[in-house]
């Protein structure tokens, strides 16, 4: 894949354009502190499409950057004409080269996968090549869990609702 590398004004940069975003929000004071010792070494991944810089990977980098008051940021810049699905698994897999993800975090990647083919087959398939769970029945079900309420879902990851609980919380009206 070839980059454009370059530095950026942070300000430029759609931080709420959360299309490609797997990572779930919080900002640690870990990455931070070593982004305020060490600097960037794996700058975020953009995309420029209509002038504006739209995030495809590094979401707590660059917040953490915000939190550090940066003006500048070091980015690499996707070519103009990706796909969104090459977008996507750049996304996933930057994501999990760098962590064990979260159900949350799942719940992302087969939301993202699911808005692209409109098939849990398809989503399976996919899955199964960026060696992620791929059972259609387990993605329909971990799907869903990013877009219940933000209350729900860090109710998820601290582990006070259980994926049980969670998948019945889905099935219930939005109001109740």
């Amino acid at each position: 894949m070839n980059f454009r590398n370059d530095t950026i004004s942070l300000s430029r940069i759609d931080l709420e354009n959360h299309s490609f975003r797997i990572s779930t929000p919080n900002v640690e004071d870990r990455l931070t502190s070593s982004i305020a010792s060490v600097g960037i070494l794996n700058p975020p991944i953009v995309i420029e499409p209509e002038g504006v810089p739209l995030v495809v990977s590094g979401f707590k980098r660059l917040l953490s950057c915000r939190k550090l008051h940066w003006e500048n940021v070091p980015v690499r810049f996707l070519p103009p004409d990706i796909s969104n699905i090459r977008c996507i698994r750049i996304a996933i897999t930057e994501n999990t080269g760098q962590r064990k993800l979260n159900l949350v975090e799942l719940s992302r990647i087969f939301h993202l996968l699911y808005r692209y083919y409109g098939d849990y087959q398809q989503v399976a398939h996919e899955a199964s090549l960026l060696e992620l769970p791929d059972k259609p029945i387990y993605i329909q079900k971990i799907e869903a869990l990013c877009r219940l309420p933000e209350a729900v879902q860090k109710g998820i990851l601290s582990d006070t609702i259980s994926l049980a609980t969670a998948v019945q919380l889905d099935r219930m009206p939005e109001h109740t």
